[in-house]
């Protein structure tokens, strides 16, 4: 008697944790989602996700749970059944980079490491303490605001002799975020990296524009991104708006939401501001209601494979990026250690990324025991200032 096996696709990502079994097609973004009402269904698809091959004996499991569960799959061109021998379907597997120790054995790693920077964030200068809302909240831990602080800033002289030892060969974006507009460290970045775009970051309350207006050899191809209070300052970003349209520059409006009324407030006016939340400390269930994922927001993502085997080995949130704080000392996100500072050597400081947040993903409690484990997206600013480890519903 030939036996039949039932296999699941190789472009299908399969996942289990101790209720439910998920399996996500990426091809077209469709799924398939099964609880586990009994121990046989369970059995099988813990043989499925752990057989190299990707199959299982079909004729060993006559269960209904098990026959639903086929069917939906084949329904979704996501598995299939076949005859007389199982079949082997490659599953998907990391294939993003070589393993961190390899890199840190070889005497090429600081060419391997230099092509994964990909975007720079520059602090400028900080601003001093004054009246403003969320003084004593560090904002910028969870978005490129500038900082409070003494007012000083980044040693132009040193930065321009520690990008004067390396070049970034993937480089596509480069921030400069604080209040001063520095045409002259611009002039420098822009002769460096030509072919690379430049956004400002600015608080539309201390922005000093006169010198940004005036570097108009200097500015065409740089975004402006300014912090507003819509419930105070509208008025002043929109005349700034005005004016960078004049000369070409792009101008969008951010500003900080902490609370649903903070939106509702003044309607209309309202319009074109790009909200970002907040989180205060006191404002849980408002990142609760519109920030938290549910497993229908995971499932709609339209994921490709590339970006499952991403979530596997790399945080594409903060993966290729490094910080250039106004103490001089360099991040790879400000929210963690510094992995080096103005003056040391490249090699040590690419060497420190390895171990960096660049490859925080979801392999801890309680997201390494969920089904949707990489299909969620990687782990974010907000989760570690919350102190939450996962932003989402499925997994209270």
């Amino acid at each position: 008697m030939n036996n039949t096996y039932f296999y699941i696709e190789p472009y299908a990502h399969i996942n289990y944790d101790n209720e439910k079994v998920v399996v996500y097609e990426t091809l077209s973004g469709k799924s398939v989602r099964y609880f586990f009402g009994d121990e046989y269904l369970k059995s099988f698809v813990n043989h499925l996700v752990n057989n190299q091959s990707r199959s299982v004996c079909y004729d060993e499991y006559p269960y209904d749970s098990v026959k639903e569960f086929v069917e939906g799959c084949r329904n979704l061109n996501i598995g299939d059944i076949v005859s007389n021998h199982p079949p082997f379907a490659m599953p998907m597997k990391p294939k993003f980079m070589t393993s961190n120790d390899k890199l840190r054995s070889t005497k090429e790693m600081l060419f391997r490491v230099i092509p994964w920077v990909s975007n720079l964030v520059l602090y400028t200068d900080t601003e001093k303490k004054g009246t403003h809302e969320f003084l004593y909240q560090e904002k910028y831990t969870q978005a490129l605001f500038p900082i409070f602080g003494s007012g000083e800033g980044l040693n132009k002289n040193k930065l321009k002799e520690q990008f004067g030892r390396i070049r970034f060969t993937r480089l596509k974006t480069i921030s400069m975020v604080g209040n001063k507009f520095d045409a002259e460290l611009l002039r420098f970045l822009k002769t460096e990296y030509p072919n690379v775009s430049f956004i400002f970051y600015s608080n539309v309350e201390q922005f000093v524009y006169t010198d940004f207006y005036n570097s108009t050899n200097y500015i065409k191809d740089v975004r402006l991104n300014l912090w507003v209070n819509p419930l105070s300052n509208i008025g002043i970003a929109k005349h700034i708006i005005e004016k960078c349209n004049k000369i070409g520059v792009e101008c969008r409006l951010l500003s900080f939401v902490n609370k649903e009324k903070n939106i509702s407030d003044k309607g209309n006016e309202n319009e074109g501001v790009f909200f970002v939340p907040f989180y205060s400390g006191d404002n849980l269930s408002f990142f609760e209601h519109n920030v938290f994922l549910t497993e229908q927001d995971i499932l709609a993502q339209n994921l490709t494979q590339q970006d499952i085997l991403n979530n596997m080995s790399v945080n594409s949130n903060f993966f290729g990026e490094l910080y250039f704080m106004p103490d001089n000392k360099i991040y790879a996100n400000p929210n963690f250690s510094p992995v080096g500072k103005l003056g040391d050597d490249w090699h040590d400081i690419l060497y420190n990324l390895l171990d960096s947040c660049w490859f925080k993903t979801r392999d801890m409690k309680p997201c390494s025991n969920c089904a949707f484990q990489y299909l969620c997206p990687p782990p974010s600013n907000y989760e570690i200032v919350i102190g939450k480890p996962n932003l989402c519903t499925v997994k209270p």
